[in-house]
């Protein structure tokens, strides 16, 4: 069964305070279950699953992590059957205190602690819509005491999950009336814009490793006929700090020729974290006119304007 993306964890949550990991005091929290509520700031595409109105919803086996005050390690909580399970039994430390919980999405097997949760890779990325759910990445974070709200813990308003990627959505349009034709690749390039990073919730924000490698181009094989409607590539990118130039460019056929296509018109800007950047792109015989474009926090939209680019013969 598929679960929107509001979700009420139910569970015995035991978190070790700053005591170890043995003779904790439960202070009589045994008997109250910790519930977690939890939505995502500005319904869009988020990791999971995409559904054609752009709505996000979990599946079976997604995972989130949860870290609490004191506590190093994240405990993971399966959606299994319909019901968000903790991989172990835990509880409050007491009725009292304020804790500070954060929580992210996806949980990974791979070691993490509160400083270095590692990200997605998205050098791996398909380029389709409904592969996003395998590489966009959500963090929340929530203080509160178990009083506040009767022992839950609710991850909604300012404390709701947001999306840290960057979301490219490119809409490729073929001219009405035109021949055939067929989309081979896509190659998207910019200053770091997939290099691997970790999420620092102690900061908070996005830091690329000392040792990670800078990745930044991605290249895409889609083999794909576009259809009247066109064709939509969806590409996640790292945020920037400072305006950057964002190269783009594809290769189609079309009448038995190879044709490519690019610009870097796309770019020159700060990308921003959560937002999401589209672009409408029409393929015609001489050049390549995008359309429209916008930037939208995956709810309000701006428009960019219109960008012509020459395209030019493939020779074989």
């Amino acid at each position: 069964m598929r679960k929107s993306f509001q979700i009420c964890l139910l569970g015995m949550l035991v978190v070790l305070p700053a005591c170890q990991q043995h003779d904790c005091v439960v202070n009589n929290s045994a008997s109250s279950p910790l519930q977690i509520e939890a939505t995502v700031a500005n319904h869009g595409m988020s990791r999971t699953l995409v559904h054609a109105d752009g709505k996000t919803s979990f599946t079976d086996g997604d995972q989130i992590g949860l870290f609490m005050s004191d506590v190093p390690q994240p405990i993971a909580w399966t959606l299994t059957g319909g019901v968000w399970q903790p991989e172990r039994s835990l509880f409050w430390p007491n009725q009292t205190d304020a804790f500070d919980f954060f929580a992210y999405y996806p949980y990974e097997s791979e070691a993490a602690e509160q400083t270095s949760v590692p990200m997605p890779d998205l050098s791996l990325q398909t380029g389709k819509v409904t592969d996003l759910g395998r590489y966009d990445f959500l963090t929340a974070h929530k203080q509160c005491t178990y009083s506040d709200n009767s022992g839950k813990v609710v991850f909604s308003g300012d404390a709701a999950f947001k999306h840290m990627y960057c979301l490219l959505m490119v809409t490729l349009v073929k001219e009405e009336g035109d021949a055939e034709t067929t989309l081979n690749t896509a190659h998207f390039e910019g200053t770091d814009f997939f290099t691997k990073h970790i999420y620092n919730f102690d900061v908070p924000g996005m830091q690329k490793p000392d040792d990670a490698s800078s990745v930044n181009a991605l290249d895409l094989n889609l083999s794909e006929v576009i259809p009247e409607e066109g064709v939509q590539i969806a590409v996640l990118i790292n945020p920037t700090q400072v305006e950057v130039d964002l190269d783009f460019s594809i290769t189609y056929s079309r009448n038995g020729e190879s044709l490519r296509a690019s610009t870097t018109a796309l770019g020159n800007r700060i990308f921003v974290g959560g937002n999401c950047y589209k672009y409408k792109i029409v393929i015609q015989k001489g050049k390549l006119v995008i359309e429209g474009s916008e930037i939208t926090d995956w709810n309000t939209e701006e428009n960019l304007g219109d960008i012509i680019v020459n395209d030019e013969l493939v020779r074989e």
